[in-house]
C-alpha cells in the first residue's frame, strides 16, 4: 500500500485499502479505510467501484444516516447497472426492530409484525409512541405518567409506569438477547428510547429529506434521486392513528414539513431541467396537502402558461384566487396568466 502511494496508483491504493479494512478487528480503521478508498473510486469516476464500498459503510454496524443513505443511494445505482446486490444480513446480536410512524404504528421484530396480544395493554403501545416521539430525547418520568393517566393520582402511577417499561422491553427484544437498557434507557427521573438500536420510519426520511437539500445545495444530480424517493416513503402523516394525540402534534409537524419542503424542492428542481410533468405533479401533491399554499398556487400557473397549457393555467388559477378568497388574503392578478416574453 506504501508503495502505490508513493508511485501515485491510485487504484492499486484502493484495493488494498479495501483489503485492509476487510481483514482489520477494528471499527474504525476499517471505516477509515473504506473512506479512503471511496473517495478514490469516486475521484476516478469508477461508479459501480464507490458504490459498492459506500454500500459497505452503510451496512457497517454504527454507521450514521449518512452512510446509510449513501448506501440507500448506491444500491439504486448497482441495481440501475445491473449488479446484483446482496441482501442486508441480520446482525448477530438479535433482530432488527423497525418501528412504522407514517400511518399506522406498527412495531416489527425480525422481520415479523409484533402481534396485537403482545403488547398486554394499549397504555405500553401508547408508551413507545410518546418516547418515538422523543426521538430518543429523555422524558420525565412524571411527564410520562401525566400522559398516561392524566385523571389519576401520581403517587399510583409509578409502579405501573415500570410494568409497561417491562413490557416494551419485551416487546422489542422477546428472546431477551440484550440488556435491560438497550432499547430503553431509564433511570430514577427519566426513560427515553435509544434510537441508534432500531429503525424509525419517520427518522430515516427526516434524515433523506436533509441528505438531499445538502446534495442539492452542492447540485449534485443525485439529490432529485434522494428526495423523489423521500417523497414516495411518506404515505401518511406521523401517527396518522392518533390524530388528537397532543404528544404526537410537535414530530407530525415537523415531519409533515419536511414532505412539504420536499415537494417544493423537487418542483423547482424538475423545472429547472425541463421536466415540467413531473414539476406540475409535485405541486399538485403540494396543494392536495395545503390547499392554501400560495407559493405553491403561482408557481402551478406559471408552470402551466410556460407549458402553454392556457386552459390549465386558467382552472388552476380559478383555484388559487378561490382559495386566497377563503383565507381572505388579496387575491392574484390576471397578468399571472399572460405569457412571458423570452429575452
Amino acid at each position: 500500500m506504501r508503495l502505490a502511494r508513493t508511485r501515485g496508483r491510485r487504484a492499486t491504493l484502493a484495493e488494498a485499502l479495501e483489503l485492509r479494512a476487510a481483514s482489520d478487528v477494528d471499527a474504525d480503521r476499517m471505516r477509515e479505510a473504506r473512506r479512503e478508498a471511496h473517495a478514490i473510486w469516486t475521484d476516478a469516476g469508477a461508479v459501480v467501484h464507490a458504490a459498492r464500498v459506500a454500500l459497505t459503510l452503510s451496512r457497517m454496524p454504527g454507521a450514521g444516516a449518512d452512510d446509510r443513505l449513501a448506501g440507500l443511494l448506491a444500491t439504486q445505482r448497482l441495481t440501475e447497472l445491473d449488479v446484483v446486490v446482496a441482501p442486508v444480513v441480520a446482525p448477530e446480536s438479535g433482530p432488527d426492530v423497525w418501528l412504522r410512524t407514517l400511518g399506522r404504528f406498527e412495531v416489527s421484530v425480525g422481520g415479523e409484525p409484533v402481534p396485537p396480544a403482545a403488547w398486554q395493554s394499549r397504555r405500553a403501545r401508547d408508551l413507545l409512541r410518546i418516547l418515538v416521539s422523543r426521538r430518543g430525547r429523555p422524558v420525565p418520568r412524571a411527564e410520562l405518567c401525566e400522559l398516561l393517566w392524566p385523571d389519576d393520582d401520581s403517587a399510583k402511577t409509578g409502579h405501573r409506569l415500570s410494568v409497561l417499561l417491562s413490557i416494551v422491553r419485551g416487546v422489542l427484544d422477546p428472546g431477551k438477547l440484550q440488556t435491560a437498557d438497550h432499547f430503553l434507557v431509564a433511570d430514577a427521573a427519566c426513560v427515553a428510547l435509544d434510537v441508534t438500536q432500531l429503525r424509525v420510519d419517520v427518522t430515516e426520511f427526516l434524515g433523506a429529506v436533509a441528505y438531499g437539500r445538502r446534495l442539492l445545495d452542492r447540485a449534485d444530480p443525485a439529490a432529485r434521486a434522494v428526495l423523489t424517493a423521500a417523497v414516495r416513503d411518506y404515505t401518511a402523516d406521523v401517527f396518522d392513528d392518533e390524530p388528537y394525540a397532543d404528544w404526537a402534534g410537535p414530530l407530525r409537524e415537523q415531519a409533515r414539513a419536511a414532505y412539504l419542503t420536499a415537494l417544493r424542492l423537487l418542483a423547482t428542481s424538475h423545472r429547472e431541467c425541463g421536466d415540467i410533468h413531473s414539476a406540475m405533479e409535485c405541486l399538485l401533491r403540494l396543494l392536495e396537502k395545503d390547499p392554501y399554499d400560495e407559493p405553491a398556487h403561482r408557481a402551478l400557473v406559471r408552470t402551466l402558461v410556460g407549458a402553454g397549457r392556457h386552459g390549465e393555467a386558467r382552472r388552476a388559477f380559478a383555484r388559487y384566487r378561490d382559495a386566497m378568497r377563503v383565507i381572505a388574503v388579496r387575491v392574484p392578478d390576471e397578468s399571472l396568466l399572460a405569457p412571458r416574453v423570452r429575452q
